[in-house]
């Protein structure tokens, strides 16, 4: 497990962090029960398998100075989950997901093709990254949550899919 961010660190109290947990928890159970089926079984940190939000953590760490605020740390969650997820996906297939997930995202909101042609790289680069150094996580990333506790700490929780075997 690498250095965590600045944000996911146990600077605030334990007791802000454990009612952040439970309310972040509370929220994406409840983003979960409106997007899928009833019989849809949710586990919270299940004893064996690792917090795919400590994993995810680890996965965007290198990308976390970018962020400057709110907004930008939950581009990045999104953008780091959309290529966790993409790594799943056959090579010859992943340039056309690009072309859709940025025809989709990232046209509407008017950059430039600059601005996309570095999206889309930093993306690739991401997909890479999953692929080299946590290929050994095969559960795809469902759903997250960010709590914002205070100026700089975060709470993040990760619904992710079970892996059948």
């Amino acid at each position: 497990m690498g250095k965590k961010p600045k944000g996911f660190g146990r600077s605030v109290s334990q007791k802000s962090w454990d009612e952040a947990s439970d309310k972040s928890f509370a929220k994406l159970q409840e983003s979960l029960k409106r997007n899928y089926p009833e019989n849809a079984v949710i586990v919270k940190n299940h004893a064996g398998i690792p917090k795919m939000s400590e994993v995810l953590t680890d996965f965007f760490m290198p990308y976390a100075d970018i962020s400057k605020n709110k907004k930008d740390f939950e581009r990045l969650l999104g953008m780091s989950v959309t290529a966790w997820n993409m790594s799943f996906s056959p090579e010859d297939e992943r340039s056309k997901l690009l072309d859709q997930v940025f025809a989709k995202a990232y046209n509407p909101l008017k950059v430039s093709s600059e601005d996309l042609e570095i999206g889309r790289a930093m993306l690739e680069n991401m997909v890479e990254r999953k692929l080299d150094y946590f290929a050994d996580y095969d559960r795809q990333i469902i759903d997250f949550n960010v709590e914002y506790l205070s100026r700089g700490n975060y709470h993040l929780s990760v619904a992710s899919s079970h892996k059948l075997e």
